[in-house]
């Protein structure tokens, strides 16, 4: 039997958590209700016993806990994509660091809401070449949110891959967005 998804937002490979071996130390087994839930999400399904309100004070349902900032699992997200790419390059490069300090300016001005504390999610050395230090910048999206109804993944994939780059343009190192 055939089940459609809410959305056509998964692409190839995307079911390949159904058929994963369930490793604990690699975080791969989901007990009963986390199963549930990660099925319930698959189809654009209500999760049962969702609060119905969220810490922002907003109506609570699956597309607002997958992008508010304030009570959902954004910042959650974000920071197990940045901590596991940190933990992967700690076995390759050296001098890995996760939310690194950047070099202060010097009557340089940053455009943005959060000018006065962007900072890279994880930088290290060895990377492309022996000296060179590298930074990564994490972006979590929710591809099956109303905003990209009529985009295509790559779309998607691309729009944010552009605005993290344009943010990087006065870089001198390598910025690598993680999409």
């Amino acid at each position: 039997a055939v089940v459609s998804t809410q959305s056509g937002h998964y692409g190839r490979g995307s079911g390949c958590w159904l058929t994963a071996l369930p490793l604990k130390r690699f975080g791969y087994s989901l007990n009963k209700i986390e199963f549930r839930d990660a099925l319930y999400l698959r189809y654009g399904w209500e999760i049962p016993n969702t609060p119905f309100h969220c810490a922002c004070g907003e109506r609570n349902n699956v597309n607002h806990t997958l992008i508010c900032k304030k009570g959902g699992y954004v910042s959650m997200r974000h920071n197990n994509i940045r901590d596991l790419n940190a933990e992967l390059q700690r076995e390759v490069c050296r001098d890995v660091v996760t939310e690194p300090a950047l070099i202060p300016l010097d009557n340089e001005e940053i455009v943005g809401t959060n000018a006065d504390r962007a900072a890279p999610d994880v930088s290290s050395r060895g990377l492309w070449s022996t000296f060179e230090r590298t930074f990564f910048d994490v972006c979590v999206t929710h591809p099956n949110s109303p905003t990209y109804d009529k985009k295509d993944m790559e779309q998607i994939y691309k729009a944010h891959e552009m605005r993290k780059k344009e943010k990087s343009t006065d870089c001198d190192s390598a910025l690598i967005p993680l999409l």
